[in-house]
């Protein structure tokens, strides 16, 4: 019941005009937070955000087509689900709807879904 609180606390901190999806896992005990809004993203993190009023671990721009998202410029503070430090990574897209995001890097499968955020 605390995780939930949590979580639900964490989320507060988002901004409700950006699309925001949330990493699902069964072994996942603090998920990012994938927030995208134009040609930029955040990834939060609670547990391991320096800031926990803002805990941004990764920002930068995106792009995306129908088979990639393309992250560059990126600026880490924290390892994300992204994990290496380079400058850009090309991440397949498995499965895009309003409901449900899973991205592909190498073998790893990472699940977000969508969250509604209260304004």
């Amino acid at each position: 019941m605390s995780r939930i609180i949590a979580i639900f606390t964490f989320l507060l901190n988002f901004p409700a005009s950006a699309d925001t999806w949330l990493q699902f896992g069964e072994e996942l005990e603090c998920p990012d937070a994938l927030k995208l809004k134009g040609g930029n993203y955040r990834i939060y993190n609670d547990c391991y955000g320096f800031d926990p009023k803002e805990p941004i671990i990764e920002s930068g721009n995106i792009e995306f087509d129908n088979d990639y998202f393309y992250f560059f410029n990126r600026k880490v503070n924290q390892p994300s689900f992204l994990q290496n430090g380079a400058q850009s990574q090309k991440l397949k897209i498995l499965l895009r709807n309003k409901h449900e995001l899973n991205l592909q890097k190498g073998t790893r499968v990472f699940i977000f879904k969508r969250i509604k955020l209260p304004n």
